[in-house]
């Protein structure tokens, strides 16, 4: 990693760190948390991957109920010696039951949803990916809309707690809901911008594709 043109040097716990994943949630005791991370600090780990509720949709509410679990468990964590490391997921979002449910973050927010280049939104319901239950919606966001400043709000809530780092997975385009995600308003005006400050098909550049056509210069720049 880079900053001002200086490398940002891991430290020695997150180089060296033997890590040992533990589920924990709100609806745990004290004793129950204490207990759990008796058991990893004896299994030698050193660091805590701590898995929490933050890959459902949550209620501003819930997610601050969360935010102080996970602040809680850090810093038994470090009264044991122990990193801590909360995991979210960055661009997928599980309502589960969402199959029945009137609110969840495809209902809700249609907005934020990739989307691929057909028009699909980037959004699946059921067993279709192993992690995700039956009936459960998956849901698929853009980095691109109004979800970025969702995401960082609540990222910023967890570097106000105890934990030592937050383990930012799947910034991807998967293309479980629909194919060749990245295509909704704000994506597309996006490549459209970039196509013209790289002297792409000037003046006007290139609109995002509507298939997948390896022949097509603009596909080729738009992958």
């Amino acid at each position: 990693m880079f900053f001002n043109s200086m490398a940002i040097a891991a430290p020695d716990w997150l180089r060296d760190g033997r890590i040992g994943g533990t589920s924990i949630s709100s609806s745990m005791n004290q004793s129950e948390l204490i207990a759990l991370i008796d058991q990893r600090a004896s299994e030698n780990v050193s660091v805590l991957e701590l898995d929490s509720r933050l890959s459902e949709y949550l209620t501003d509410a819930e997610f601050d109920v969360e935010v102080a679990f996970i602040d809680r468990a850090a810093e038994l964590a470090h009264e044991r010696g122990l990193k801590a490391v909360i995991y979210y997921p960055g661009l997928e979002v599980l309502t589960q039951n969402g199959v029945n449910l009137a609110s969840t973050m495809y209902k809700d927010h249609p907005e934020w949803i990739q989307k691929g280049i057909g028009g699909a939104p980037n959004v699946f319901y059921g067993n279709q990916e192993v992690w995700v239950d039956p009936n459960a919606e998956s849901a698929w966001l853009s980095p691109n809309t109004g979800y970025l400043d969702y995401f960082l709000e609540r990222i910023a809530k967890l570097a106000a707690t105890d934990v030592d780092g937050v383990w930012v997975d799947v910034p991807i385009y998967l293309e479980t809901g629909a194919g060749w995600a990245g295509a909704e308003p704000e994506a597309a005006a996006d490549f459209t911008a970039w196509t013209i400050a790289e002297g792409l098909n000037p003046p006007n550049g290139y609109t995002v594709p509507s298939s997948a056509d390896f022949n097509s210069p603009a596909f080729r720049s738009w992958v």
